[in-house]
């Protein structure tokens, strides 16, 4: 027993951890490493999360219809994030606020539908619940890992604000205030605050299919289209529902619903009109719908516009939105030129593959690190 319970230890922080090994959940990892207790706090949160969700798929994994086991992975994993998201909010209040756009894009997290998928659904209760606390802590061990470096030199990206409000006296300055306001959401959505190279929000598709310049256009053409329509949606039923019923603390399970119906189609349509593609994208086309960028975007499209002061209007979340997905196809294009070049170079063997291309990502992101001292005023 405790041989059996040290090898499931050794299999989740070492042979398998889902950052390290697995290259899983990556965004959180990186996002939330700025201190002990955030990282700690993240940890075990999707730690809790894992082993929940787990449980109740391998219960009723001979109940659920095998065309339907993905959207039905994601309602129960958002269930216990909005539990998460209730309980922190009620009892600590701080890591909530420091969290942030972090505590509810644990839905999309990778390592937990992965598990799903590749686990629990095959395997009894227990050791899916052991599947999942070990893994959890793979995650907090590999996330608490980067503090050390990053916590002494950490730099925040603050977007310029301005504090006055849109002057509406006349309907020139209306639109010149307006267009202005689109101009700054598109630049600052497109290189300050880049998804995956500024926020670290959507790394796992990034790393998985920016090999080759074809799939990593697809890719980046297929996401522009879910953030730019998942933002139109996402938006109305917030502002129009559930604003308006007082029940945001279903935002969570309703926007992941929205986001993976459109990746549904997306997969319709490009498995129709476009099979190679659709062939060559492979996992990571379905995963979409886990692509913790769309639901950021549009958890963030229900908050304020950071350039006005102002909560965000339909036709800036529009823009926000699509703008995010330009953004994501920019970093895709830039990663898989370069990952092209480098498979033709002299690489040290113990850096060839992931390890390369890690260090890329992170000499990427440090060149627009840059555009943080952009000013949109």
């Amino acid at each position: 027993m405790i041989n059996n319970i040290g090898s499931e230890l050794k299999r989740g922080i070492i042979t398998e951890n889902p950052i390290f090994v697995l290259a899983l959940g990556l965004c959180p990892s990186l996002g939330v490493s700025t201190s002990l207790v955030n990282g700690i706090g993240m940890g075990l949160a999707a730690t809790f999360v894992l082993i929940a969700s787990n449980i109740i798929i391998s219960l009723l994994k001979k109940l659920i219809p095998e065309q339907v086991r993905i959207p039905a992975y994601i309602i129960i994993i958002a269930a216990f994030v909005t539990i998460v998201q209730m309980v922190m909010q009620a009892y600590l209040p701080d890591l909530y606020t420091s969290l942030g756009l972090f505590i509810p894009l644990i839905v999309v997290n990778c390592i937990i539908l992965g598990r799903a998928e590749a686990y629990a659904s095959k395997n009894n209760v227990i050791n899916s619940a052991i599947d999942g606390l070990v893994m959890g802590l793979g995650f907090t061990v590999a996330t608490d890992d980067h503090l050390y470096p990053r916590s002494g030199w950490i730099l925040r990206n603050r977007l310029c604000r301005r504090n006055d409000q849109l002057l509406q006296t006349e309907k020139g300055t209306e639109i010149m205030e307006m267009f202005m306001s689109l101009l700054q959401i598109s630049i600052g959505a497109v290189f300050i605050q880049n998804f995956i190279l500024s926020r670290f929000l959507g790394l796992c598709p990034f790393m998985g299919v920016s090999k080759k310049l074809s799939t990593a256009t697809g890719m980046g053409i297929a996401v522009i289209f879910v953030m730019a329509v998942s933002s139109m949606f996402t938006w109305a039923i917030n502002h129009f529902i559930l604003e308006a019923h007082g029940v945001q603390y279903l935002q969570t399970i309703v926007f992941i619903l929205v986001i993976a119906s459109l990746v549904q189609l997306v997969e319709m349509i490009l498995h129709k009109y476009s099979p190679v593609l659709y062939e060559s994208l492979g996992v990571y086309l379905p995963l979409i719908t886990t692509n913790c960028a769309i639901l950021g975007v549009a958890m963030i499209n229900t908050g304020t516009n950071p350039y006005s002061g102002m909560p965000f209007t339909f036709i800036e979340s529009v823009v926000n939105g699509t703008m995010s997905g330009v953004g994501f196809l920019l970093a895709l294009i830039l990663m898989a030129g370069i990952r092209e070049k480098i498979d033709l170079a002299d690489i040290p063997k113990p850096l060839e593959g992931l390890p390369i291309a890690f260090i890329t990502a992170g000499l990427m992101a440090i060149a627009f690190l840059g555009f943080s001292g952009m000013s949109l005023k």
